[in-house]
Parts: C-alpha cells; sequence; structure tokens
C-alpha cells in the first residue's frame, strides 16, 4: 500500500489575496505592535506581513519619504488606483496608445515603484477593463430597456478596420450612441443582419431609414430584413468625388508648380552663367558660344514659365471649379434651402444635383482622367435617385406629423416655418468653414433665430 509522504499529507496552502488598500491599512496599524499579534489579528501568515515591510524599506533612498508615506497609505493607494485605471481609459481606450506607451509613462513618472506596471501585468488589466466595460454596457443597456419609451431612430452603419480587423458598427446619429461594435469576418447582408438583430435586443427602438454607402449588405439589409428605406452617406459620396477627380487635380496643380519652380531655379543659375561670361568681354557680340547658349537658353526658359504659368492658372482654374460642384451638391442636399430656408422643389434640387454631376464630369473630360476615375465620379452620381428618396421621406414624414397635429392651414405653415428654422439652426451648428456659415447664416436665418 502506497503511503503519502508527511509533505504531500500537508492541507494545501490557502492564497487569500489582499488589496493594496487593506494593506497599507494594515501596515499602518504596524507601530506599537509586533508582527505576531498583527498577522494573528488579520489571519495573515508572518511572512507576508514581513514582505510588506521590506518593499516599503526597499522605497527608502529612491523616493522622497514623504512621497512614500502617501502612496503607502489607503488614501494614497486610493489615489494611485485611480490615476492607473483613469490613465488607461483616457489614453489606451479612448486614445491611440498602445501597452508599451503606458509601461514607459508609468516608468518615467516612478508610479512603477508602487503599482505593478510590467507590460503582462498591463495587459491583463487591460482585459479585465475590457470585460468590465463591456459587461456594465449590457447591465445599463438591459436596466435601462425596462422602462424606456418606445422610439424610431435612423441607423447608421458602416464597416471599420482596426488591427487588420473588420468591425462592423451600428449607431443612431442622433444621439451618438453606438448599438453596435462587432468584430465580423464578412459584411454581407446575413452578417448585418444578426449585428443589428442582437444590438436590438431587448430595446424598444425600431429602425425606420438605414443610412450608408451603397454597398450590397446594407442595401440588402434595408430593403429586405428591415424593409426601411435605404438613404446614402453623403461622407462616401464626396468621397467618390475626391478620389476620381479632386485629389488628382490637387496633384496635377503641385506637379506643374513643382516644373514653374524647377525653370526658376533653372533660369538663375543660367543667369549666374551668363553674367560670368560677361566679365570677360567688353561687348556682346565677343561673348563664347558656351555664353551665347546661356543666354538663348534663359529666353526659352522665360517662354516655358509664360505658357507653364498659364497651365498653372487653368488647374487651378480646374481644381476651384471641382471643389465648387462637389460642395454645390452638399449645399443642395437639403430639404429647406440654406439661402431662404423656405421648402425646396425636388425637381429644383435633382436639377442642382444633376448640374453639380455634369460640371464634374465635364472637368475629367478636360483633365484626361482615366476611366477608373471616372468610374468614382459615376459611382458616385449613381445615389443621386436615394439622395431623392431621402428627402421625399423627410417631407412625406413631417406632412403626416403635421397633419396628425389637426392644425388650420395657417398654423400648418407656421409650423414648417419653425421646422425650417430649426433645421438651418443645426446645419449652423455642424458647419466648419466661414463660407458655409456665412451662406446658412441669411437674413432670413438671422431674422428668424
Amino acid at each position: 500500500m502506497n503511503k503519502l509522504s508527511p509533505t504531500a499529507e500537508k492541507k494545501p496552502r490557502k492564497y487569500c489575496p489582499i488589496n493594496r488598500s487593506i494593506q497599507a491599512k494594515i501596515l499602518g496599524e504596524s507601530i506599537g505592535q509586533t508582527q505576531r499579534d498583527l498577522a494573528e489579528k488579520y489571519q495573515i501568515p508572518r511572512t507576508t506581513l514581513q514582505h510588506w515591510i521590506e518593499r516599503k524599506k526597499k522605497l527608502e533612498g529612491k523616493i522622497d519619504p514623504n512621497i512614500v508615506e502617501f502612496f503607502e497609505s489607503s488614501s494614497g493607494q486610493a489615489w494611485l488606483h485611480n490615476m492607473y485605471i483613469a490613465t488607461f481609459l483616457i489614453f489606451h481606450h479612448n486614445g491611440n496608445s498602445g501597452i508599451p506607451d503606458l509601461h514607459e509613462y508609468f516608468e518615467m513618472t516612478g508610479i512603477n515603484r508602487c503599482v505593478g506596471t510590467s507590460i503582462s501585468a498591463l495587459q491583463k488589466v487591460s482585459k479585465t477593463l475590457d470585460m468590465q466595460i463591456i459587461a456594465f454596457g449590457n447591465e445599463e443597456s438591459e436596466r435601462l430597456a425596462k422602462n424606456m419609451p418606445h422610439k424610431n431612430i435612423s441607423g447608421a452603419l458602416d464597416e471599420n478596420f482596426i488591427m487588420d480587423e473588420m468591425t462592423l458598427i451600428l449607431m443612431d446619429p442622433v444621439s451618438g450612441f453606438i448599438l453596435a461594435e462587432q468584430i465580423e469576418e464578412k459584411r454581407d447582408a446575413e452578417t448585418w443582419c444578426e449585428v443589428t438583430r442582437t444590438a436590438l435586443k431587448g430595446l424598444r427602438v425600431s429602425i425606420q431609414q438605414v443610412v450608408g454607402d451603397e454597398a450590397t449588405g446594407l442595401t440588402k439589409l434595408a430593403t429586405g430584413a428591415l424593409n426601411v428605406m435605404k438613404g446614402p452617406d453623403l461622407f462616401h459620396i464626396q468621397q467618390e468625388i475626391t478620389k476620381g477627380l479632386t485629389s488628382h487635380l490637387a496633384r496635377a496643380c503641385q506637379q506643374i508648380k513643382k516644373k514653374q519652380e524647377e525653370l526658376r531655379q533653372e533660369k538663375l543659375e543660367a543667369l549666374t552663367k551668363f553674367k560670368d561670361h560677361l566679365k570677360h568681354v567688353e561687348e556682346i557680340h565677343e561673348l563664347s558660344k558656351r555664353g551665347v547658349n546661356a543666354g538663348k537658353r534663359i529666353i526659352e526658359i522665360e517662354k516655358e514659365e509664360k505658357l507653364n504659368q498659364k497651365k498653372i492658372e487653368i488647374a487651378e482654374n480646374r481644381y476651384k471649379s471641382a471643389q465648387e460642384a462637389r460642395r454645390s451638391i452638399t449645399d443642395a442636399y437639403h430639404p429647406f434651402s440654406l439661402d431662404t430656408g423656405g421648402k425646396q422643389s425636388l425637381e429644383d434640387v435633382k436639377k442642382k444635383l444633376k448640374q453639380s454631376y455634369a460640371t464634374l464630369e465635364a472637368i475629367a473630360k478636360e483633365a484626361d482622367c482615366s476611366d477608373k476615375q471616372k468610374q468614382k465620379i459615376e459611382k458616385s452620381k449613381g445615389a443621386l435617385d436615394s439622395m431623392i428618396a431621402v428627402l421625399i421621406f423627410f417631407l412625406s414624414f413631417l406632412a403626416l406629423t403635421i397633419k396628425s397635429m389637426g392644425l388650420d392651414e395657417t398654423s400648418e405653415k407656421l409650423f414648417e416655418r419653425i421646422v425650417s428654422i430649426e433645421y438651418l439652426k443645426l446645419c449652423l451648428q455642424r458647419a466648419k468653414k466661414k463660407r458655409q456659415k456665412e451662406v446658412i447664416n441669411s437674413p432670413y436665418a438671422s431674422k428668424n433665430k
């Protein structure tokens, strides 16, 4: 019969981690008490208590004694904990700082002497915070969803690529609340449908409209599974124009200006050489062949500069016209006119948008854009019908809302006017450039604020 050794028969030692703030409290009581009494009082091994005391002594001579005394107190430990977590949330979770950056930061500040800041320790904290944030979000969503009133929202959907992984995002554009942020391998209609269904589970929310790019998966999700209207994303509409035309024109303009600078430098060098040749003669007809050639080159460069300057003017005018045409799409794509505040005719909006795209196509032809670049403009133009559909949806919803209020004709017009003013106010808040603010802040908008 096999018999366990005396060592194996011993009961396994229990490991009981103790919070650092509690450790600080226990150490605070060590003055005036023996280690044995203190260990028995708090049911901790005496060796553990000795380790805490030694750890504190090792800091002496390395850090200001007052700082050691504070950080080893319960108040100091609480401050360290708050600072530690705040650093993670602000610089790592909300910012772009990685774990190595945090490690270096804690070492430079000397915090690493008072708290664990190795790469592995920081990774464990990061993982724990991730899990706690997700758990808190789920708990709060479940708690708040029980008493929330039913709400109709527009669903803004797009994919993002972080750390070489694709993340599907669904958010409410009005509140900015992110309903879903899910890592997936596909972005087809089935995947989007599952992400959306999971995000809305338990919430008293209905998606009345989907806003996103012209991806097939999003279009099928809207028109199929959700059976709602699919609106285009203005950002992607503008982005296609930038990729297809304006960025090409900007590069062309830079290249021509670079050529002009090269000609200017060459002319300066030629003038210097020509002056050197003139120093050795009394009359121009006495110049050597090299001197004559230098003079001729100066005349040629000046001709090239004039021709190149005309090219610069043409390129700059093309770029400016393309920029204005692209901006005119943004300015026209509104249910209310930014100039007058009045409700826009859908036919007028469509006409303005077509004119803008006609201008862009004409410039692309003049600038000898490639077929691939022209396809980008065509892709942007393909969203035109969807843009008009969004305006129809908005104005129809507004008309039905006004009718449901049971107002008389005069009050209906007044209410519509109030909506247009509030709409212009929102546009004014979002406007970043001075030109945009001047257009929106028209006499009509100023008078009716």
